[in-house]
């Protein structure tokens, strides 16, 4: 017959363990209410919440799963946001607009961010070289001016002007529309700040620069209101039909990551190149209720975070800067983004949108 004590003693250790099992489970998500989350999404995004490995990463330890609808970051700011737990733009202005609609929300912190680079190609970038309007910093980084840029474009040089015979017409970059689409607002902000003579643009700056801003943006005509459709239309028509465009730098890596033979066969002739200046995509989550508010957790994840860098291009880092793969450097991604613009004010950005969109609004323009 047992010890009495020593039955104790077992009964005592089995509490023990189950306590400790108890909390193992908790802590990696089997002890908590799953709960779903649908909201509104910047398409950039969309490869790193349809990635496997984060679904997973979410659903066992943190009990989420996350759904989305596709929207433009300052049309969802404008949006209706009933039955929607979130909404995940790409810079912050937009969340200043759905607080000035009368937004409300429980948290909203900026998870990743991503530099507005410009994309081109081969040819291209060898004539911007010769011109000097691009510097080859290393064996496979390039930057651009963007003064000696915006000079060519509002000057209408054409690429057969420096030397590129083969393209037709004049020197433009492409890019979303600025009214509903993140990156091409933030190329927007960065060419009137680079206007202003690189200082932050105020609300009293604006009518002076909204002439040349507008000649800038309009050179390129109709503009996607989605940053994953036109990088996609950058990859299908090449050279000739997207010549240069101005998007995230997180969607090289993703793409290439995800089409490794699509990449084999175009990458000796993609170039990216780093504005000087440029400016940095902030990409906030904003919680409108108290179960989205799980996810701040679940995208701080160690695992999570080496996903979204290394598998989607979305730097972690509290300043940009984040260590390279192999892979990285040899497709021309910069270690170190420097020479960054500061964001104007929100009244400055609300009147500069209201200027753009008045133009663009009249059948006349």
């Amino acid at each position: 017959m047992k010890n009495p004590k020593t039955k104790i003693v077992v009964i005592g250790l089995g509490i023990i363990l189950a306590a400790m099992a108890a909390v193992i489970l908790l802590s990696r998500g089997g002890g908590m209410t799953h709960v779903s989350l649908t909201g509104y999404l910047g398409g950039e995004k969309i490869g790193f919440l349809d990635d496997e490995r984060v679904k997973d990463i979410m659903s066992k330890d943190y009990g989420l799963a996350v759904s989305y609808t596709k929207m433009g970051s300052l049309d969802m700011a404008r949006a209706e946001t009933g039955g929607q737990d979130y909404l995940c733009p790409s810079n912050s202005f937009a969340l200043e607009l759905f607080k000035s609609n009368g937004g409300h929300y429980k948290q909203a912190d900026d998870v990743f961010i991503s530099p507005i680079v410009i994309y081109s190609w081969d040819k291209a970038v060898d004539a911007l070289l010769a011109k000097g309007a691009v510097s080859k910093v290393s064996d496979t980084v390039y930057t651009l001016d963007m003064k000696k840029l915006i000079d060519l474009v509002l000057s209408d040089t054409t690429w057969e002007d420096i030397g590129l015979d083969e393209l037709y017409g004049p020197i433009c970059v492409y890019s979303t529309d600025p009214i509903h689409s993140n990156s091409g607002n933030l190329l927007t902000v960065l060419v009137a700040t680079v206007l202003n003579e690189n200082k932050v643009v105020k609300r009293t700056d604006v009518p002076d620069l909204i002439e040349p801003l507008n000649d800038f943006m309009s050179k390129s005509g109709y503009k996607e209101t989605s940053s994953a459709d036109l990088f996609s239309q950058y990859l299908r028509t090449g050279i000739g039909g997207k010549t240069l465009v101005a998007l995230y730098e997180n969607q090289l890596i993703e793409f290439a990551g995800q089409n490794p033979r699509d990449w084999a066969a175009i990458k000796d002739r993609v170039r990216i190149l780093y504005p000087t200046p440029t400016v940095w995509s902030s990409h906030p989550f904003i919680a409108l209720t108290d179960n989205a508010t799980r996810f701040f957790e679940a995208v701080g994840d160690d695992e999570i975070q080496k996903i979204a860098w290394e598998g989607h291009g979305f730097r972690v880092g509290a300043s940009g800067s984040s260590v390279l793969t192999d892979e990285m450097r040899q497709m021309g991604i910069a270690e170190d983004v420097t020479k960054i613009i500061q964001m104007p004010d929100y009244p400055a950005m609300e009147e500069l949108l209201d200027f753009l969109s008045a133009r663009w609004d009249d059948p006349d323009r």
